[in-house]
Order: C-alpha cells, then structure tokens, then sequence
C-alpha cells in the first residue's frame, strides 16, 4: 500500500523517472535473459519478469536504479555510441582494405579467379543436367575473359 501511496504523491515527472522508466528498464533486461536463456516461451517469461518487477517496485531498488540511470545514463550512451562508431569504421575500414588490396594486387585477383575456375570445373564434373553444364562453362569462360584482362593489363 505504501507504494501505491508514494505514486499518488509523486509529481508526473517524478512518476516518470522513479517509477516508469525503471520499470520498463528492469522488465526489459529480465525478460531478454529468461528468454536468452530458453528455459520457458516468452509468454511465461514475460509473466516471471513482469511479477519480478512488480516485487521490486515495492523495495527501494527501483530508487537506485534511477539514482544509478541519472549518474551513469549518459556514460553508458556516449560509451555505447562510440563502439557501434568505431566497430563499425573497423569492419568497413577490413571490408574496403580487402577490395582496395584485390584491384591493386593482380596477383591476388588471378589468384582468386583461378579458385573460382576450379571450384566451376569440378561442378561441372559432378553436374548431369546439360543445362546446369552449359551454365556453368558460361561462368567458366566470363572468368577466363575476367583472368586474361588482368593478364593483359600486367604485362604491359
């Protein structure tokens, strides 16, 4: 009853950052773990966490935590930010570094295109539709097109 009483006193704001948005926190990080963690289906899962939170709310947890959101909230999202920003420049900068080192090395690119080459010559060996064949030994010969203008580009 007592926290029923403290809702009615709170002021909207207040309502909002003591009450709601530990709620909605705190549900939503119980629920991702019961069900990462797949011992029930959601439904239940759902009902487990929203009765742990209803049992919080009656502590003094949901105070702390947002004590802890207002202190922290900031940092976590600066924090949060910068490893989507730079993990993200980090796999575009390999993605990019990967094509940039195939155009520029045409060793490499005839490398590769010799792979291909042989991975189409053995399905073709295994294939017994003459469609699929005739498929097949298109892309053999638009990569043998593909090696001899490297070729040619390295000699001269």
């Amino acid at each position: 009853m007592a926290i029923i009483q403290l809702l009615y006193e709170l002021t909207p704001w207040d309502l909002i950052n003591t009450f709601i948005i530990p709620f909605i926190l705190i549900f939503a990080i119980l629920w991702g773990i019961l069900t990462g963690m797949r011992i029930f289906n959601k439904r239940i899962n759902a009902v487990l966490a929203l009765g742990l939170v209803l049992f919080l709310s009656s502590t003094n947890f949901f105070p702390m935590v947002s004590q802890w959101m207002i202190q922290l909230g900031s940092f976590v999202a600066v924090l949060a930010f910068l490893l989507l920003f730079i993990g993200g420049t980090v796999l575009w900068f390999i993605s990019r570094s990967k094509e940039i080192y195939y155009r520029t090395n045409p060793y490499k690119a005839m490398e590769r295109i010799r792979k291909k080459m042989a991975k189409i010559d053995r399905k073709i060996a295994k294939a017994k539709d003459e469609h699929e064949k005739a498929e097949l030994l298109r892309e053999k010969r638009i990569l043998e097109d593909k090696l001899e203008i490297i070729r040619a580009e390295t000699r001269g």
